[in-house]
């Protein structure tokens, strides 16, 4: 797992699937930030994007 935190810009650009595993990656801030925004709907980002973002925090989904 990396050292750095998952910020929660870069959160909201996952899959809502992602979402709930990455989610623990995040600092206890960021967390009350996702927690009290209404994240609707999937994200406008690329498949690619999304990789992209949880493998430079460490973050594994498994299928």
């Amino acid at each position: 797992m990396s050292e750095n935190k998952l910020p929660f810009e870069e959160f909201v650009k996952l899959t809502s699937k992602q979402r709930g595993v990455a989610y623990k990656y995040m600092s206890d801030h960021d967390k009350f930030r996702a927690r009290i925004t209404d994240i609707m709907g999937e994200p406008h980002t690329t498949k690619e994007k999304r990789e992209e973002i949880l493998k430079k925090y460490g973050i594994e989904i498994k299928s």
